[in-house]
Order: structure tokens, then sequence, then C-alpha cells
């Protein structure tokens, strides 16, 4: 899509023909595409924002432990269309980190390859959880063996 900014742009660097295309019948955009199962493929403490090229960032809202269905998510990166790339699975995210990106192949997707992700993730439940780690529940005591100091650092647990 070419914008009032895009247009500015060309102007300013003289370009005065530009290549475009048309969406043939069959065919979503890219951006709707990725928006579409970035809404799908997570649950818990996140949000997605739109980024240039046919991708969707997804990042936590608030310190999380991540947890990542891989079977389903090697199921849905095996569809020609589509990639999805997260953070690996049991791992600590803080609050506005990003955890997952959806990238869809340039300009379109074929509507029938989104309906099969989107029926995959229906069917299977989420590839990736944000799970909120609001307060810590235990600690751990650590002794030093050489020395004997006693050491109390607090770890999260989900």
């Amino acid at each position: 899509m070419i914008g009032e900014e895009d247009i500015h742009v060309l102007e300013v660097e003289e370009m005065h023909e530009v290549w475009v295309t048309e969406l043939e019948e069959g065919e979503i955009s890219e951006d709707e595409a990725v928006w579409k199962v970035a809404r799908e493929i997570g649950c818990g403490s996140l949000s997605i924002q739109l980024a240039a090229g046919g991708r969707a960032n997804i990042s936590t809202t608030e310190q999380c432990c991540i947890l990542v269905d891989h079977d389903l998510l090697r199921q849905i990166n095996y569809t020609a269309s589509l990639a999805i790339a997260t953070s690996p699975n049991f791992s600590h995210a803080k609050a506005g980190q990003r955890v997952s990106t959806v990238k869809s192949t340039p300009l379109a997707v074929p509507k029938a390859d989104l309906e099969v992700v989107l029926s995959m993730i229906k069917q299977n439940g989420p590839v990736l959880q944000a799970r909120p780690i609001r307060m810590p529940s235990a600690a751990v005591l650590y002794t030093d063996p050489a020395s004997g100091v006693v050491s109390r650092r607090s770890r999260h647990f989900v």
C-alpha cells in the first residue's frame, strides 16, 4: 500500500514511476494475513504490532514465562506462505520484550493457506503462551562451600 508519506518520499527522490501489483482473487495482503495469524497464535500478556515487510511482532505486556507448542509451530512453519519465530520454550521475558514474529511471503498470501493455518491453531490451541509472573513465590538459599557465606536470592518459578 502506498500512503501519503510514501508519495512524499517518492517525490523527494524524484521517482516518477513505481511498479505496483494487485491482489488476485483468492489472495490476502501480507499485512492482513500476519495480523490474523498473530491475533490467533498467542494468549496471555501479549501485544501485537505490525511491522514493515509483511511482519507482525508480538511482545509481552508484563514479565512472563513463555510457553511454546513446538509441534504446532513446526506444522505451521511447513506451510508455504507463513512462518513464525518465537522465544524458546520456558524462557523468561521482561515486559515489552519481543517474543515472536509472524512473517509472510512478499505481497500476498493465498487465502487457502491462511485458512489452513488458522484452522490448525483453532484445533490445537495457541502456539505461544505468555504466562505472567507477578509475585515470585520461592527463594533460593545458596551456601558457598568454600567460605560458608549464605546468600539469599529471589528466583521466579511458574
